[in-house]
């Protein structure tokens, strides 16, 4: 932990401070840890969408289909 000491003229007020590690190291760290957690939302959500975006008939995946009818077995969607 580093120690510094600030004075500011316009007010005659000194002030002193306590600086942790080194830099922008904790934000490094955050970033790390917010793109890992995006990684693994994004992971998650696309085995998610690969299980069960099937033809409740055929079980074929439906890719994007959003229409009424299995574009492979052509019964109605419920």
């Amino acid at each position: 932990m580093e120690r510094f000491t600030a004075y500011r003229p316009e007010n005659g007020i000194e002030t002193e401070y306590s600086r942790c590690g080194t830099g922008s190291g904790g934000a490094l760290v955050q970033s790390a840890l917010l793109i890992v957690a995006g990684l693994l939302l994004l992971i998650v959500a696309l085995v998610l969408h690969f299980t069960y975006y099937r033809c409740p008939h055929c079980g074929r995946f439906l890719d994007r289909s959003t229409g009424a009818y299995c574009p492979y077995c052509g019964k109605k969607m419920e």
